[in-house]
C-alpha cells in the first residue's frame, strides 16, 4: 500500500520500561455501540485513511485511498507522496453510506492519486501524478489536485519553476492551501524537491506564496474556517549542528500562523524545532516545542497575542499535543516519569494535563482527535508493534477493537472522530493487507451492532523505570522520538520533510 501514513504506521507510540497493572473501571451502562464497516478497496488489495487530518466530514462522508487493480507502470520508482513503493495505481475514494466506493480518479493517464483533506462540503484535495518525471528528483512529479463532487479531478497551478505541489488542507469556506516547490535552489528542501518548498493558498484559480518566517521553506499544516492556518518555517539558513525532534543538519524551525494578511512566529521554548499541529475555529493553536536541551519537547497551547503556554507532560521529558477543538480543549500525548507516554485531555483553566489512562494489559497510549462532544480516539498498544484504538468519554476508556470481526484485530489504530461520533481507521487484516474502515454509532439490538469494551480507569499509575526492559527493547529515547515524530507527521513523509543527512 502506497499510502503516506502507511510508512510509519508500525511505530505508533513510545515505551522504554515495562507494563504495569491498572486497575479497571467498568460503566455498563455507559458502554457506546458500533457498527464495524471495512470499506475494502478499489479492486486492489488494500486502502487506508491518512491520519490527523480531517477525512470523515460532520456529513458522514468519508475519504481515503486504495489500490485498483491496474499495475503501476513507475513501480519501484514512485512518487513518496504518494506512499512507499506498491505495484498498483491508487485513487482516492469517496464513501456515503453504501457500496460501492466511488473512485475519485486521478490526472489522465495511469497515474496515482491521493486525498489528504475533505470540508463539510465534500471537497477534497491532495496529489495527483501528472504522467511526467521531476527531472531534480528522478520520481514521477505529481502536483496540487482539488476533487469536487461528481467532477474529475482539478489541477492546481504550481508556483514558478517549481515542478511539484500538494494540496493538504481546504476550509468550509472552500479556501486551499498546501505546498509547492518554487524555482530556487535549496540544499535544505523541507520536501526533498531540491529547489524551496513554500506554503501556499490558492483562491479562485490563483495561487499565493505566504513567505516564510526568515528561511527558505513553509509548510501550512491546518486551516480553519476564517482562513487562518497554521504551519510551520525555517527560519533562517543555517544547519543547527545538534539532532532536534525535527532533525539534524537543518535549520531552526519554528511555528507560525498565518492571519490572512502576514505569518507571525509562535517562538519555541528555547529549542530549535517546534511543530503545530492542530488549529481551532478560534484562531487557537497547539503542538510541540523543544526545550535548549534538545531530547525535551513539550505540548503547546497558542492563541492571540501569545506566547505559547507550556501545557507540561505527566513527569517525563516529552509531550506533544495533537487536536483543538472550538471548546479550546486539547488533547495529545505525555511521557510519565519512566517515559511510557499516556494520552491527555487539558482544558483552560486545567494547572496541568490530565491523564485518560490506558487499555488494561497495554502499556502506552496517545490521543489523536476530540469532537464538539468531547469524545476522544487515539491508539493504545506495547508502544512498538502492537496497536488498537481507543475511545475515551465521560471518564471512561474503551477498547474499539471490541466492536471488530474477530478475524480484524491484528493490528489497528483511529485515525479521526467527526461530531456524530463516526470514527475512521485503519486495520491490518489477517493475510497482512490494510483496509480502512469506520465505526457508525448504533443502537443496540440493531443487525452488526456491538457495545464496545471499557478497558481501565482513566488515571495514571506508579510505575518505575527498569533498565534491563530499556536495553533488551533496543529502544533509545531518540528512537522513540523518532516514532513519535512519524506518527504525527503521517500526512508527509518525514524523511522528505526534515532531511536526516547533511545537504549536499
Amino acid at each position: 500500500m502506497k499510502s503516506g501514513n502507511l510508512i510509519f504506521a508500525m511505530a505508533l507510540l513510545v515505551a522504554l520500561a515495562v507494563p504495569v497493572s491498572l486497575a479497571a473501571q467498568e460503566h455498563p451502562e455507559a458502554h457506546p455501540y458500533y457498527k464495524f464497516v471495512d470499506l475494502g478497496a478499489l479492486g486492489g488489495p488494500q486502502s487506508s485513511f491518512n491520519g490527523l487530518a480531517v477525512i470523515i466530514n460532520n456529513k458522514g462522508v468519508a475519504t481515503g485511498q486504495a489500490d485498483t487493480t491496474t499495475k503501476d507502470p513507475n513501480y519501484p520508482n514512485q512518487n513518496p507522496f504518494i506512499g512507499p513503493p506498491d505495484p498498483f495505481i491508487e485513487h482516492p475514494f469517496r464513501w456515503k453510506g453504501r457500496f460501492p466506493l466511488v473512485d475519485m480518479g486521478a490526472f489522465p493517464g495511469t497515474n496515482s492519486s491521493v486525498v489528504n483533506w475533505l470540508n463539510d462540503n465534500g471537497v477534497a484535495v491532495g496529489l495527483s501524478e501528472n504522467g511526467t518525471i521531476d527531472p531534480l528528483t528522478g520520481w514521477p512529479a505529481a502536483t496540487a489536485a482539488l476533487w469536487t463532487p461528481g467532477h474529475p479531478p482539478e489541477s492546481l497551478e504550481t508556483l514558478s519553476g517549481g515542478n511539484e505541489s500538494y494540496a493538504t488542507l481546504v476550509n468550509n469556506a472552500g479556501l486551499v492551501a498546501g505546498t509547492s516547490a518554487n524555482g530556487t535552489s535549496d540544499p535544505y528542501s523541507m520536501f526533498g524537491y531540491g529547489t524551496q518548498t513554500r506554503a501556499v493558498t490558492w483562491k479562485n484559480g490563483m495561487i499565493k506564496d505566504l513567505g516564510t518566517l526568515g528561511g527558505p521553506d513553509a509548510v501550512p499544516f491546518d486551516i480553519n474556517d476564517a482562513g487562518q492556518i497554521a504551519g510551520f518555517s525555517y527560519t533562517n539558513d543555517s544547519p543547527n549542528p545538534v539532532t532536534t525532534p525535527c532533525g539534524k543538519n537543518i535549520p531552526t524551525v519554528d511555528p507560525f500562523f498565518w492571519d490572512g494578511t502576514k505569518m507571525i512566529n509562535l517562538g519555541t521554548f528555547g529549542g530549535t524545532c517546534g511543530i503545530p499541529n492542530a488549529l481551532n475555529n478560534k484562531g487557537q493553536v497547539v503542538g510541540q516545542s523543544d526545550y535548549k536541551n534538545e531530547n525535551i519537547f513539550h505540548p503547546f497551547f497558542w492563541t492571540s497575542p501569545g506566547p505559547m503556554q507550556d501545557l507540561g507532560t505527566l513527569g517525563g521529558s516529552y509531550g506533544s499535543a495533537t487536536w483543538i477543538n472550538d471548546a479550546s480543549e486539547v488533547v495529545g500525548y505525555a511521557a510519565l516519569h519512566d517515559q511510557f507516554n499516556h494520552a491527555f485531555l487539558w482544558k483552560p483553566g486545567q494547572k496541568k494535563v490530565k491523564d485518560l489512562g490506558i487499555l488494561k494489559g497495554d502499556r502506552c497510549d496517545a490521543a489523536w482527535a476530540i469532537n464538539s462532544k468531547n469524545q476522544v480516539i487515539g491508539d493504545s498498544g506495547d508502544c512498538f508493534t502492537q496497536s488498537r484504538p481507543f475511545l475515551w468519554e465521560s471518564g471512561a476508556i474503551y477498547d474499539l477493537s471490541t466492536a471488530f470481526p474477530s478475524n480484524y484485530s491484528q493490528w489497528s489504530e483511529a485515525v479521526f472522530i467527526n461530531d456524530h461520533g463516526e470514527i475512521a481507521g485503519n486495520v491490518i487484516l489477517q493475510n497482512g493487507e490494510m483496509h480502512a474502515y469506520l465505526l457508525i454509532p448504533c443502537k443496540a439490538g440493531t443487525k452488526g451492532c456491538k457495545r464496545v469494551t471499557a478497558g481501565t480507569a482513566a488515571h495514571s499509575a506508579v510505575v518505575t523505570q527498569n533498565p534491563t526492559a530499556m536495553r533488551q527493547s533496543g529502544q533509545s529515547i531518540s528512537d522513540g522520538m523518532a516514532a513519535i515524530r512519524a506518527r504525527l507527521n503521517r500526512r508527509y513523509p518525514f524523511s522528505r520533510l526534515f532531511g536526516t543527512d547533511q545537504p549536499k
